[in-house]
């Protein structure tokens, strides 16, 4: 998984879990480039 600060974690965390109840069927390179998508809003 990518590293974030400490504080960060949590949060990239839950973003992970939304994520992947959104999107079941998506594979770890798929759930990885959507969280950048996110992180970089």
């Amino acid at each position: 998984m990518i590293c974030y600060t400490s504080h960060a974690t949590p949060i990239a965390a839950a973003w992970a879990a939304e994520l992947l109840a959104q999107n079941p069927n998506a594979s770890a390179e798929e759930l990885k480039q959507l969280l950048l998508a996110e992180h970089f809003q």
